[in-house]
């Protein structure tokens, strides 16, 4: 039986978090991402919203399967790090995000570039699930 994720899309102008169950958003928040400031000032408020929304949701943190965030710029996902971000959240590739990860949740973490996000969800969850091949195509901040 597959658990909870928490998904955190970390856009340009709003940093979006959500409870995910397979195709069912359980409970969700955005927040301004002032991402010009950086990532590092918003890693406590994004533990304080996930908080919440895991008390919303009534899940414990122990039911979660992992915490995944899709991130703009390059991504590597194997070793689970942004590499270069252009303008947005500039402080994000000195940032060890599983490290944050283990230590404030204690859970699996997983990151993905954006776009890529995007392409997934829709070819697993959403317009595009019966499809073979397609292309998306992201416009944002």
């Amino acid at each position: 039986m597959s658990k909870p994720v928490i998904a955190i899309d970390m856009g340009g102008t709003k940093i979006k978090i959500g409870i995910v169950h397979q195709d069912t958003i359980l409970a969700s928040a955005s927040i301004d991402s002032y991402s010009g400031e950086g990532l590092r000032p918003r890693l406590p408020l994004i533990k304080e919203i996930v908080d919440k929304l895991l008390e919303r949701a009534e899940i414990p943190i122990t039911s979660v399967s992992g915490l995944g965030i899709s991130s703009p710029g390059i991504v590597d996902n194997h070793r689970k790090r942004i590499l270069s971000v252009d303008k947005k959240f500039g402080d994000a590739p000195d940032i060890n995000l599983e490290e944050w990860c283990l230590l404030t949740f204690g859970i699996p973490f997983f990151i993905e570039n954006d776009a890529r996000s995007a392409l997934l969800g829709e070819w697993k969850y959403g317009n595009a699930k019966d499809a073979d091949n397609l292309i998306l195509m992201t416009l944002g901040t």
